[in-house]
């Protein structure tokens, strides 16, 4: 019976539960496996017992991004490797997916300070380059672009 963890994050009030991981886990334990939800920063968790780690719903290590890669370059089996986690922590990725030509929505990536240049004939959304949970993300209108820009 293969050892499954489902990587989540500790519940935190601005952060939304997984409402899926249940499911999933579920699911997996129908097919035989023997699935634990492990929070990927608890200590006491024995990475190594397990077959396979798959990060589901990790939605704080933007908080804390150095210690959540290195928590990935230490986990043996995890389903993603260590250098892929790494490249997705940042958004920018996108850019990359585009490059070599998968459909994304249309990005541009600002640092701040940049002219932002935004649109004045539709919405659209502004959002960190490393985030998740939609955390400090919103979306604008043409007439909101001094608040866009704060």
């Amino acid at each position: 019976m293969p050892r499954i963890a489902l990587v989540t994050c500790r519940p935190a009030p601005d952060i939304g539960a997984d409402r899926d991981l249940p499911v999933l886990a579920r699911a997996l334990a129908d097919a035989g496996a023997d699935v634990r939800v492990e929070v990927w920063d608890d200590d006491r968790v024995d990475w190594d017992a397990f077959d396979l780690v798959l990060i589901r719903s990790t939605w704080d290590y933007s908080r804390r991004p150095a210690e959540f890669l290195a928590w990935a370059e230490r986990v043996p089996r995890l389903a993603n490797p260590a250098g892929v986690v790494r490249w997705n922590a940042d958004k920018r990725y996108l850019g990359d997916l585009a490059a070599a030509g998968v459909p994304v929505v249309p990005t541009r990536y600002l640092a701040p300070g940049d002219t932002a240049g935004l649109p004045r004939d539709h919405e659209y959304v502004i959002k960190p380059a490393s985030g998740a949970g939609a955390r400090y993300a919103a979306r604008y209108t043409p007439d909101e672009h001094a608040t866009a820009v704060r």
